[in-house]
């Protein structure tokens, strides 16, 4: 968790739950008040090693965030980096951007000179003011938090095969003991290490191969950088001006930079390969005014100030998997490195780079063309510093005459694909080797894509129903078809078809009224699909109908034998969630949680549903676990985790002796944040189930919207490649280009259709379970043959998949033909917060036990 300044919450990362010891010193993230990081009465620091205290009153951080009555959280950062990519930038959408000027015209002026702060960091604490009680409940609920959170120094992890044993016995019977696994060995932790789970070892199930990725080595020579501080006054809203100004001050006083190459963020960041002659100095650049016809000069002041010596050792050890702290100021300078020339050279938006100079994509209407781009990012993996190099395109408005615009503003083309070779000729267009910037901060490209050791692991074989004569079935490349077999039909008849009309804006209406007023399911159908018919068209519409009335198209043949290891073994509740964010512009609109549960077992098919609709761009899912004052009852628990445990054991007839929980659109940089507040949650919800109980849960990132694309290292080898010429379903990494310490893989789980296929990168923030690589790997692949809307494999594992079509779904409840961006990260916003959310109407429950968002 990088953060500066920061809440409350424990000095170094201690564990509190006790009287009035020493609270918040250097706090990242802190819940908690009083009771701060204490074991004991009067409260000595307990220990420098991470973890969780619970607290039920606290305020929030010394250095903002927001607190109250409660559960205060402070949130300290002055320049918190992500985790993983280095000054990541937001996701840009919507509408075309004002082209540049072909020509623009070079800045001029003059400097003259006028004259000549470390940020605390810390980890994440819950406490409990001294002297009060707490129920025994939340006491049992505060040492599994702690005991699960907290990793040990050794590795204590045994075998898989000691899973928890099942308890059938009803949700408030008697207590149950879960047992806990203790996490794998990790280096050493810091007062800021997240406390992820190490890789448990490597996968060495499926056929080896190799693959290439679109990953570049860059090798770091052993230098001093220093990190300064830049104020430009008066300030500037424009990336290129400030580019422009502090381009003019290098230029013309390099005398008094003894002779360095700064690189410069665009905002408030110069580093520099080596330390300038001072600590603290005041400039003065005077620059023409470009859009002005450099009629006028403009003086700004420039104040540039020592902050920082960044510690190339660390990183180092942190690629060597011996230091779990990512030192991301360290990355980040280096990213920036090898983004300055770039940045000189072609027009940046995010963290890619666009010009017309790369081919022209063409026109794609409404007066808008495509421009080609490539996007760059720098990632500590196992092979060392990588370099992520991805082709990338986005609009632009035409420079043309406005009536020209307005004819063209009614047409819609489509635009031509790109070249995966672009990569490659990316790399070797920029000459990053011979690039003055990498001389200067000594880093070396090496100039071929990454080649990785890969397994093809083999597919599940799939049971149908008895009553069809193929009974089981074998899927080849991640296909099969439904001829000469047969589903489990459904129990639920009442399900109305209907053929839409050619009016747009009709099927958000149908949605709304049939599934929150009326109580139906429907099954819509465009006119043109039911003229044109077809065998593939009517097998796909009965896949969608079977489900929708509560049938089972397939099963996993292993999970009705039980033989799937860590989920057939015990009762085990698989969940999938997502957040779904309004179109960029739309805050008024908010955002959408779903979270989709498994409500069989041993055959995990069947998901319910449940959705909530929480404050624009919030990440962290809200309603996971609520609590509600009543007159009558006192306080009354409640929340969507909640409510499908509950549903799990009146369909089963056993209580979750296991959680797997797929959490889909969380960007690196929320990982910390997103596994803290909902882990919290999840952990509150059981335990107001039944004194005790927690189950153990495993808690896995599913990330679509990365940049790593793999290649077959021979694309003539048809063993090895799909019809499309990518890399065959199956197809997983672990090693090499991923983290070096904590437990994530690339699964490319899907045939590919059209274009490179994406595979799909899962990372493990919570293990308790004790998955090992092939299990959690094999388990997450045979999930996605189980998607029911279709007879492929797909790209994400299905509890995800169905969390992001129903959060789409729940959107068309508030706004009939709303066209969603889907699950992108959450970015930061400057509106009022304490404006009321709308909420959405409630599903009929005779609809949400059934998988209508299919």
């Amino acid at each position: 968790m990088s953060s500066r300044g920061g809440g409350g919450g424990g000095r170094r990362g201690g564990h509190g739950r006790g009287g009035e010891s020493s609270g918040g010193h250097e706090g990242g993230r802190g819940r908690g008040g009083r009771g701060g990081r204490g074991r004991g009465p009067g409260g000595e620091i307990a220990a420098e090693r991470g973890g969780h205290g619970h607290a039920s009153r606290g305020r929030a951080g010394e250095q903002g965030g927001r607190g109250g009555d409660g559960r205060g959280r402070g949130r300290g950062g002055e320049r918190g980096g992500h985790r993983g990519d280095a000054a990541r930038g937001g996701r840009g959408g919507g509408g075309g951007r004002v082209q540049p000027s072909a020509s623009q015209p070079a800045a001029v002026g003059r400097v003259g000179v006028v004259g000549e702060h470390n940020a605390q960091h810390g980890g994440v604490g819950l406490s409990r003011p001294a002297g009060q009680a707490a129920a025994p409940a939340a006491e049992v609920l505060a040492t599994e938090v702690e005991r699960k959170m907290v990793l040990p120094e050794a590795d204590q992890r045994p075998p898989s095969s000691s899973a928890t044993a099942a308890v059938d016995e009803p949700m408030k019977g008697k207590e149950s003991q879960a047992v806990v696994a203790a996490p794998g060995s990790l280096p050493p932790l810091s007062s800021k290490a997240e406390k992820f789970p190490a890789r448990p070892g490597f996968g060495t199930v499926g056929k080896r191969c190799r693959v290439r990725a679109n990953h570049f080595l860059v090798q770091v020579a052993d230098h001093d950088i220093h990190h300064y501080d830049v104020a430009i006054f008066p300030e500037t809203r424009s990336r290129d001006r400030n580019r422009s100004i502090v381009n003019e001050l290098v230029r013309l006083h390099r005398q008094y930079l003894d002779g360095r190459l700064p690189v410069y963020d665009g905002r408030k960041n110069i580093y520099t390969s080596g330390a300038l002659p001072f600590k603290n100095k005041e400039f003065v650049v005077k620059l023409a005014n470009a859009a002005r016809g450099q009629q006028r000069e403009e003086e700004y002041k420039v104040t540039i100030q020592h902050a920082s010596k960044l510690d190339l050792y660390n990183l180092q050890q942190f690629l060597a998997g011996r230091h779990r702290e990512l030192p991301q100021d360290t990355i980040q300078a280096l990213d920036i490195a090898l983004r300055e020339s770039p940045a000189a050279r072609y027009l940046s938006i995010s963290r890619s780079f666009f010009s017309q100079s790369f081919g022209h994509g063409g026109p794609i209407g409404n007066g808008v063309e495509c421009w080609r781009g490539y996007y760059q990012s720098l990632r500590p993996t196992q092979m060392g510093l990588s370099l992520n190099i991805d082709i990338s395109a986005t609009s632009f408005y035409k420079a043309q005459p406005v009536m020209d615009f307005a004819v063209e503003y009614l047409n819609m083309r489509d635009t031509s694909r790109l070249s995966d070779q672009d990569r490659l000729k990316i790399v070797n267009r920029n000459n990053y080797g011979n690039d003055s910037f990498s001389k200067e901060f000594g880093m070396k490209l090496t100039n071929q894509l990454a080649l990785v050791d890969a397994r093809v692991l083999p597919p599940p074989r799939l049971k149908y129903h008895d009553s069809g004569r193929d009974k089981v079935c074998d899927p080849f490349v991640g296909q099969w078809n439904m001829i000469n077999k047969q589903g489990l039909a459904g129990k639920q008849l009442e399900l109305l078809i209907i053929i839409l009309p050619d009016i747009s804006g009709s099927y958000g209406r149908i949605k709304r009224l049939c599934e929150t007023e009326l109580g139906v399911i429907t099954q819509c159908c465009l006119p043109k699909n039911v003229q044109k018919g077809g065998k593939q068209y009517l097998e796909n519409l009965s896949l969608k109908i079977n489900v929708k009335v509560g049938g089972r198209n397939t099963v996993l043949e292993n999970a009705l034998c039980k033989r799937i290891p860590l989920l057939t073994d015990v009762p085990t509740i698989v969940f999938g969630a997502d957040v779904t964010h309004p179109s960029p512009g739309e805050d008024a609109s908010p955002s959408i949680a779903a979270v989709v549960a498994s409500m069989d077992w041993p055959e995990v098919t069947k998901y319910k549903c449940l959705v909530s609709s929480q404050g624009p761009r919030d990440e962290i899912i809200a309603d996971l676990y609520t609590e509600v004052k009543d007159p009558q009852k006192g306080l009354v628990a409640g929340g969507m985790i909640r409510e499908l445990l509950v549903s799990f054991y009146k369909a089963t007839g056993c209580k979750p002796s296991r959680i797997i929980f797929y959490r889909d659109g969380v960007s690196e940089g929320q990982f910390s944040q997103v596994l803290l507040y909902e882990m919290d949650a999840i952990r509150k919800a059981c335990a107001t189930l039944q004194e005790g109980y927690l189950p153990p849960v495993t808690f896995v990132v599913v990330q679509k919207r990365h940049h790593t694309r793999l290649f077959p290292e021979n694309h003539g080898a048809r063993d090895l490649t799909d019809r499309s010429g990518n890399i065959l379903p199956g197809t997983i990494v672990d090693t090499k280009i991923c983290h070096p310490s904590e437990f994530d893989f690339y699964l490319c789980s899907h045939a590919g259709i059209q274009g490179t296929s994406r595979p799909t990168h899962y990372h493990v923030l919570l293990d308790e379970n004790r998955f090992s690589a092939d299990a959690l790997q094999n388990l997450t692949y045979n999930l996605c043959y189980t998607y029911a809307r279709c007879t492929r494999s797909v790209s994400i594992v299905p509890p995800a998949y169905y969390a992001h079509l129903a959060a789409f779904r729940a959107r068309y409840y508030m706004e009939d033909e709303f066209s969603d961006q889907g699950s992108s990260s959450a970015t930061s916003r400057t509106h009022e917060r304490s404006a009321p959310v709308r909420q959405l109407p409630k599903i009929k429950d005779n609809v949400k036990e059934f998988m209508f968002y299919c």
